[in-house]
Parts: structure tokens; sequence; C-alpha cells
């Protein structure tokens, strides 16, 4: 009979993932050590004339704009508030049109042009044009819903990403009307 006995007990050393992630911490504690005795040897001493600039010493350039990193964030800030305030009216638009939409595919058959005499209309019908015009008729209101409340929020926050993008020099400055 074999009884397994651990790594340990037998006095050898342990490779299991235990044992991985151990030898791992401890590296990382020693090349963050390495880090700081590196950065610490290669700083100078403090004195006073290395604490106040110089005023002969020319002062650091502006970072340089990223001009795709600003369109895009002035993109995020108005498309941002019309997500924010689209939500609400592409919901009241899709129930509201989908509601109505139900109501005029069943009368027309799902051809939502023409309506159908009762004597030709059958459940199945009704049941298909229902499902037709719920969602042709929904997401049309949907859309029109979401336009309605969510291009005023837009065009409120476009004010504020264009000035930033002119104060960053990406866009000219805007010129003046006739009666300004």
């Amino acid at each position: 009979m074999h009884i397994r006995t651990s790594a340990a007990d037998r006095g050898e050393s342990s490779s299991g993932p235990v044992a991985g992630m151990a030898r791992a911490g401890a590296l990382a504690t020693a090349v963050a050590a390495a880090a700081v005795a590196a950065a610490t040897v290669g700083a100078a001493p403090a004195s006073a004339d290395t604490a106040q600039p110089s005023p002969a010493q020319p002062a650091a350039p502006a970072a340089p704009v990223d001009p795709a990193a600003e369109y895009t964030k002035a993109f995020n800030m108005v498309a941002g508030a019309y997500d924010n305030d689209s939500t609400a009216g592409r919901i009241a638009g899709s129930v509201a049109g989908a509601a109505i939409g139900c109501g005029v595919g069943a009368v027309t058959g799902g051809s939502l042009t023409f309506l159908v005499s009762a004597g030709t209309l059958t459940p199945l019908g009704a049941v298909g044009g229902c499902i037709i015009g719920a969602g042709t008729i929904g997401f049309l209101g949907g859309t029109i819903g979401s336009a309605v409340t969510g291009l005023p929020a837009a065009a409120a926050a476009w004010p504020a990403a264009a000035a930033e993008l002119h104060s960053n020099g990406l866009i000219a400055q805007q010129v003046q009307g006739p009666h300004s």
C-alpha cells in the first residue's frame, strides 16, 4: 500500500500553484524595491539652489493637443446629452406606436395601407397584421420620440463642445452676424 505524502513531508520543494504565486509575489516585491533604490540613488540631493527654479530657465512648453482625442471628447459630450434625454421619448414613442400600429395592422391585414373588409379578414391575418403594424409603427414612433426629446439636449450641449474645441485651437472662431 502506497501512501501519498506532500512535498514538504518528503523534504522537497513545492512547485504547485501556491508556491508559484508566492515566488511571483516575491519577484514583484524585489522589482519594486530595485526601482525605488534606483530612483533614490539617481536623485540629486535637495538644496536651496534647486528648490527654486531660476528665472533664466524657460517654462516647459504646453503639452500638445491630440485632435482625435479632443474631437472624440466633444462628440461624446453631445452624444451623451442626446442619449440621456432621448431614452424617455424613445420608450414613449415605441409604446404609443406599437399600440396604434397593432390596431392599424389588424384592420388592414398587415398591409398598413388598405382597409380589409370584415368578410375577408381572418383571425390569423388580424394577428399577423397586428404584429407587423406594431413593429413598423412602433419603430417609427420610437425614432420620432427619441428625436423630439434628444435633439434639444444635443443642441444645448453643442455650444460647450464647440467652445472647448475652439479653446484648443481646433476650430475657427465663429463668424459674427451682420447685426452683431
